[in-house]
């Protein structure tokens, strides 16, 4: 392999004489009298970009009115629903007995819906769970 030193140091590469003094005369005879080609866009190359602002308005139209109905669809007719936090607690809130609130509680049924389990199933899972058995007895 040749070492940096043992390449010669003057440019290898040499340009003809007279090249650059004769350059420009050149170059006006060669582009002379060649008029330049328009390029023949095709007619879906030049509505692209209205097509593609049509879409857009388009999509938007669309955006905005899908966004309406489905507000307009959810709100309800109910009075009750348009009421506020203040009128909630003047209206309802103080007017609630403890006494017939109790009542109510006590008279329906909670556990109506769910499936029954067996005393011995809940003292099983509760002494999984890691509970002491003497509270678990306690609070039956």
């Amino acid at each position: 392999m040749k070492e940096l030193k043992d390449i010669p140091k003057e440019n290898p590469f040499k340009v003809p004489e007279g090249y650059f003094e004769d350059l420009t005369g050149r170059l006006m005879d060669a582009t002379s009298g060649i008029e330049p080609l328009e390029e023949k866009k095709p007619v879906i190359r030049r509505i692209r970009p209205f097509i593609a602002i049509a879409a857009s308005i388009a999509l938007l139209v669309v955006t905005g009115m899908a966004a309406l109905y489905f507000s307009s669809s959810h709100k309800s007719p109910d009075a009750s629903a348009e009421l506020n936090i203040s009128e909630i607690n003047i209206n309802y809130l103080n007017e609630i007995d403890l006494i017939s609130l109790e009542e109510r509680v006590a008279d329906s049924d909670p556990f109506d819906r769910l499936p029954e389990i067996s005393r011995n199933e809940i003292i099983d899972y509760l002494i999984s769970e890691n509970i002491d058995i003497l509270d678990i007895y306690e609070q039956l």
